[in-house]
This record gives structure tokens, C-alpha cells and sequence, in this order.
């Protein structure tokens, strides 16, 4: 078949369609259902749309050579499996569960008052950065251990804005710093805190203010989720000391 649509039994007619240019699959949260191209079908273009919100999303991605040619996660969901390991839906032991019949524990009691955290001076800030998440890509780029995309000066103060222009949440991570973030899609964030990731909401732009104290060096930034950064999702800071 064209699509694999038995996963969970047969998805209904209204909510799948096979045309010769494409496949419309309908998914929200009232109905369980998952389908499955093969690599030899597959093409190098996904789409998504919200009527409600009125965003037409479009992703293109490279291709290699001969698909057939690449391991990919095959789609059967008998098990066992005669192949396990090529399967991602072959149950694992992950964790174990103990209980008892204990009586609980009592939670601690918070602090009436949280530490304080000064706010980092904004106008003092000598840069403006703009990174952009989309899918798989920072600024259209993956990664390469020999380019340095970002560079900043030790001590230096500035100001970050993160823009996800894809539908799904891009958790930004920062190494070696600890930033504050000012605002979402232009309203200030609710609490001043420290981070070192912000969680960037679909179709959202976040701005952070850092200041690189210390640790000069070649520093990583990234979307905090495994398979992307795996797939390359990362670019490099370099912070130099000041010239005398």
C-alpha cells in the first residue's frame, strides 16, 4: 500500500486521503492515529496547516541518493519483531515502580520569600542577536564542528531573540551561561529567574539577556530535544577575551 494506516485499526475515510500528488492525514487530539510512508515513497517536502490559526507551515529537507539505500525505522507494529532493534515500537523496561502502604510524605514547606536575582542591565547591552529555529536547521544551518556561527567578547552584555518559526516547541539550550529572559511575542516574562534553556513554543519568538562574567571559549547552543541535535540542530559560540 501507498500509506500504512492500520497502526491503531483502520483510520476513517474523513481523515485520510491518498491522492497521486499527496497525503492529506488529518490528526488532533480527538482521535488516535498514526500512518507510515516508505523510504522509497517518501518525498522531500512536509506540510502542515491550522484552519483555526490561519499558519500554513511548509518544511522541505534533503534527500539522499537512493532512500532505499539508508537505515530508517521500519513501521511494523507486530511484536515480537523479527528485527528488533529496527523497530521503535517494540516495548523496553524503562523504569520500576515501588509502593507501599506508608503513609505520606509530608511535602516541605516553600520559603515565604524566593532568592532574590538582579536583573541584568539591558542598556548595557552591546549586541543584538537573532537566532531562528526551524525544522532540523539554526539560521537555515547545521551544524559543523569547524564553523563558529556566533561570536561575543568576555564580559559582554546582550541580547538573544530566539524565533521558532516552525509548529512544534524548539527547547533553547545555552552551555557555559546563564541567561534572563525578557519577554514571549513581546509580553515580559512573568518572574525574573535563571536559565540556561527556555522551552520556545510554536510559532513563538523569546528574548533573553546574557552577560559572558567569565569562561572564555567555544561554547554550543541548541534545540534541547536528542534527534534534533543529533540531526545537526547546533551552532557555535566563541567568547575571546577583550584586546588590551
Amino acid at each position: 500500500p501507498v500509506v500504512k494506516s492500520d497502526y491503531f485499526g483502520a483510520v476513517p475515510a474523513d481523515r485520510l486521503k491518498v491522492t497521486p500528488e499527496a497525503v492529506l492525514f488529518r490528526a488532533d487530539n480527538h482521535y488516535r492515529s498514526k500512518i507510515g510512508i516508505s523510504q522509497r515513497r517518501v518525498k522531500n517536502v512536509l506540510g502542515s496547516i491550522d484552519f483555526e490559526a490561519g499558519v500554513l507551515t511548509l518544511v522541505s529537507f534533503t534527500m539522499p541518493d537512493d532512500p532505499t539505500k539508508v537505515d530508517y525505522i521500519n513501521n511494523m507494529w507486530q511484536v515480537p519483531q523479527a528485527h528488533p532493534p529496527e523497530g521503535s515500537d517494540v516495548p523496553r523496561d524503562l523504569l520500576a515502580l515501588q509502593y507501599s502502604d506508608s503513609a505520606p510524605v509530608a511535602p516541605p514547606a516553600l520559603p515565604s520569600r524566593l532568592r532574590a536575582v538582579p536583573a541584568l542591565d539591558t542598556s548595557r547591552a552591546t549586541a543584538h542577536r537573532y537566532i531562528v529555529f526551524s525544522q532540523g536547521l539554526i539560521n537555515g544551518k547545521r551544524m559543523d564542528m569547524d564553523r563558529v556561527d556566533e561570536r561575543a567578547r568576555l564580559g559582554a552584555t546582550e541580547i538573544w531573540q530566539v524565533e521558532n518559526v516552525v509548529g512544534m516547541d524548539h527547547p533553547f539550550h545555552l552551555h557555559g551561561f546563564q541567561f534572563q529572559i525578557l519577554d514571549r511575542n513581546g509580553v515580559p516574562e512573568p518572574f525574573r529567574a535563571w536559565k540556561d534553556m527556555m522551552d520556545v513554543r510554536g510559532h513563538e519568538s523569546a528574548r533573553f539577556v546574557v552577560r559572558f562574567d567569565d569562561y572564555p571559549g567555544k561554547w554550543m547552543y541548541h534545540c534541547h530535544i536528542l534527534d534534533h541535535e543529533d540531526h545537526g540542530m547546533m551552532g557555535i559560540l566563541e567568547v575571546t577575551p577583550t584586546r588590551r
